[in-house]
């Protein structure tokens, strides 16, 4: 076994502290739950936690609210965070309207209302919310889903006609997705 000398111990201490320290920078619940932010090609995304693998399950490309400040960096760290805050409603993520901006946000229960303090995220004025949810959290564009046998709808209606979101049925089927597309033959 060849032993290292002390300067190259340091050296390699020091380039793996710098490796550490250009990543993006994390969420700052990414530590602590299951929803992080973090950069895939390039671009801003949620990710989440699971035991195989962490999934992209949100891609951050507007630009509509960049120039009040809340540039795709700063909108996934934050959603990302409320993700991680609001984990245990999750199941009853819907779309809305607050405050006269159209949004994504949780309720209490299904079919019920969200408060200003529930929004996971704000969408440009005039813009469709049901239709850009329906596009986020769509299992299609990952793959082809049509072998899949799912129990679980993703998307239902509330008697308001708001569409309401299971985030967690979301990331199983999608996690279920990816594991048949890497199963297919090639």
């Amino acid at each position: 076994m060849k032993h290292r000398q002390p300067c190259q111990i340091l050296a390699m201490l020091f380039l793996t502290g710098a490796v550490t320290f250009s990543l993006p920078e994390p969420s700052k619940s990414a530590g602590k739950g299951l929803f992080f932010c973090a950069q895939l090609h390039g671009k801003w995304n949620t990710f989440v936690k699971r035991k195989k693998r962490h999934m992209a399950i949100i891609e951050w490309t507007s630009n509509d609210f960049a120039e009040s400040g809340w540039d795709n960096r700063k909108r996934c760290i934050t959603v990302s965070d409320r993700f991680n805050q609001y984990e245990s409603l999750l199941t009853n993520v819907k779309t809305s309207t607050v405050n006269g901006y159209p949004v994504v946000c949780v309720s209490t229960f299904k079919g019920g209302s969200c408060a200003k303090n529930q929004v996971l995220f704000t969408l440009k004025t005039g813009v469709n919310a049901q239709e850009v949810a329906k596009k986020l959290f769509e299992m299609n564009r990952y793959a082809n889903t049509s072998t899949l046998k799912v129990t679980k709808q993703i998307f239902s209606y509330d008697t308001e006609g708001e569409l309401n979101i299971d985030i967690y049925t979301f990331i199983d089927i999608l996690e279920l997705t990816i594991e048949a597309s890497e199963n297919e033959p090639r």
